[in-house]
């Protein structure tokens, strides 16, 4: 049997660390604890939530973002939710990069997987763009 020379790499909760608590606390500053758990589904089990149709591209950002607003306190900008939105990405540790760099070197193919959502994945291009253009073959 030959040997199996590609990974496939999940992006949101493997790579990029999730900071649910911080998002949580940032949300919590626009908006109410029934409305984040009703809507965005965090802290609930419910499976059609706005935020499970933002993830699997049912609902565009733009939806996405009109509908969050209407939710939050008055005066609240776009700005401030996707900022609360992005706190949920804590960042990818240099160890994984560094890891992935390795098995480059060890002749693996690396691809990028991921539901990431619109308001994400530009936020973790600002931050990792080169990064994802030079350590994957495909994402």
């Amino acid at each position: 049997m030959a040997e199996n020379k590609n990974i496939v790499f999940d992006f949101g909760g493997v790579l990029m660390k999730h900071d649910k608590a911080g998002c949580l606390n940032d949300l919590r500053q626009l908006m109410s604890d029934e409305d984040i758990a009703n809507v965005l589904g965090f802290g609930s089990d419910k499976d059609d939530t706005l935020r499970a149709r933002f993830e699997i591209g049912a609902c565009d950002t733009r939806y996405f973002l009109e509908h969050v607003l209407t939710l939050c306190k008055p005066g609240t900008t776009e700005q401030q939710v996707v900022d609360a939105w992005n706190k949920l990405h804590a960042g990818i540790p240099d160890e994984a990069w560094n890891r992935i760099r390795d098995l480059r070197a060890q002749g693996y193919r690396t691809y990028l997987m991921s539901n990431t959502d619109e308001i994400h994945w530009q936020h973790s291009l600002a931050l990792y763009q080169q990064h994802i253009e030079t350590l994957f073959d495909g994402v």
